[in-house]
């Protein structure tokens, strides 16, 4: 009385564990790819928002991309590459002019946060209000892994160059910003 298995138990044994090893592959497979895409995202991000603040240093006048619509003494590169642990991410940057709604618009359909208050009757003579700079972070396969966007006014935003800013800081006894 010998007791083992039969030909057929081991075939079809074999079968369902090559069944579930295919499986624990392909979950495997998944989770590895998902932690890749993570760790780009995490470095699109950071490349990103480097961008945003560098971007946020320059001064106002210098804030333009080559090729782009501002008339500017310098130019930013509106594309570069750089390559982190063996992939590489371009750096996509555009940078606008925005004309606000707060103040009257030059052309209403070029206008942002509509609509316009009742108690602004004449047309805007400056439609350059501030500028919205928007960074976009790609694979090398062309996928946006991060965008970011900001906006940035001129420190005397919305007057003649004949005019000055006042700045008021409040302080408490003791010197401290309220």
């Amino acid at each position: 009385s010998q007791s083992g298995f039969t030909l057929v138990e081991l075939v079809i044994g074999l079968t369902v564990l090559s069944i579930v090893v295919l499986s624990f592959f392909g979950l495997f497979t998944s989770l590895v790819n998902s932690a890749v895409v993570a760790k780009q995202k995490a470095v699109a991000n950071s490349l990103a928002s480097n961008q945003i603040e560098y971007l946020k240093s320059l001064p106002y006048d210098n804030l333009a991309v080559s090729g782009g619509s501002i008339i500017a003494p310098s130019y930013i590169p509106a594309s570069r590459t750089q390559k982190i642990d063996g992939a590489n991410y371009t750096i996509i940057t555009s940078i606008n002019y925005i004309d606000d709604a707060f103040d009257g618009c030059l052309v209403l359909a070029l206008c942002r946060n509509k609509p316009v208050p009742a108690s602004i009757t004449l047309p805007d003579n400056n439609p350059a209000d501030y500028k919205i700079a928007h960074v976009d972070v790609k694979s090398r396969s062309g996928t946006v892994l991060a965008a970011m966007d900001t906006q940035i006014s001129s420190k005397v935003a919305e007057t003649s160059s004949s005019t000055g800013a006042l700045v008021v800081t409040v302080v408490d006894d003791k010197g401290n910003p309220i």
